[in-house]
Order: C-alpha cells, then sequence, then structure tokens
C-alpha cells in the first residue's frame, strides 16, 4: 500500500486582515457612540414642567435659546480607535458635576450658597442599554 505525500506551504500575511479588522472594529465603535448619543437626545423632551425622579429629564428652551443646551451639548467622541465616550460635554456652575449628579442624584449648591437635593433622572445610562442590543449588527461583519 502506498501514500501520496503532500507538502502544503501557506503564505498567509495577516497585515491586510488586521488592518480591515480594525477599521471595521472602529467604525462600529464610532457608530455605536453616535446611536447612543442620538438615543440620549431622544429621551430629552422638550416641556414647561419637572419630570418625574427616575425619568430622562425634561429640556426647557430658555427665552433666547432655540434649542436646548443639555440636549446640544450631548455628544460623543472617540478616544482612539476602540474606545468611545458618549455623554453632556456641558459643565454648569464651578463644580461641573451637574451632568453627573443629574445621571445619579446628589446635593449641589445653589449660586446663593444653599444645598439641595437633585433627584436622580438619569438618560445615558437607558440609552446606553437600549443601544446594547444593536452591538452584534454593528460588529458583525467586522472580518468581511
Amino acid at each position: 500500500m502506498t501514500f501520496a505525500c503532500y507538502r502544503i506551504e501557506i503564505d498567509w500575511k495577516p497585515e491586510p486582515m488586521l488592518t480591515r479588522f480594525r477599521e471595521n472594529v472602529s467604525a462600529g465603535v464610532e457608530q455605536m457612540g453616535a446611536n447612543i448619543r442620538t438615543t440620549a437626545r431622544g429621551m430629552l423632551k422638550y416641556s414647561r414642567f419637572r419630570s418625574r425622579p427616575g425619568q430622562p429629564p425634561n429640556v426647557h428652551r430658555g427665552r433666547r435659546q432655540a434649542v436646548s443646551p443639555l440636549r446640544e451639548q450631548t455628544s460623543f467622541g472617540m478616544v482612539d480607535e476602540m474606545t468611545v465616550i458618549a455623554g453632556p460635554a456641558m459643565v454648569i456652575g464651578k463644580s461641573g458635576m451637574s451632568a453627573r449628579i443629574l445621571q445619579e442624584g446628589g446635593v449641589m449648591m445653589s449660586a446663593g450658597g444653599k444645598k439641595f437635593t437633585v433627584q436622580a433622572r438619569p438618560f445615558m445610562r437607558p440609552a446606553m442599554f437600549q443601544e446594547t442590543m444593536k452591538i452584534p449588527s454593528l460588529f458583525g461583519n467586522t472580518l468581511n
């Protein structure tokens, strides 16, 4: 009984595939940031009244404002090709904590020096959780 022996050599260069993979993942991460921003902005409804604690905040227009600053400054940005940050870029007051306190609740100080409690009105975390359902479709073609 004789067996045929074959020698197979594969000249595989992974660089083009890895480059394409990184580009696709980076595009997916960027799209996810854009989706989170769009969903978060959509949760901010215009109203003259306060929202209930635990619900996304209602935003208000001022007399000279066409749009709400909170809604306008909710954005996203790429840190590197694998990291995106989404959220309000706005800083109100000296502490710069108002966007965080709006999300989580807490104590703030008024311009007059009085402390007051703010109950949480999250909108970024619910937006992120809503967009996590789209992750498989965003990264499904990373190797194509």
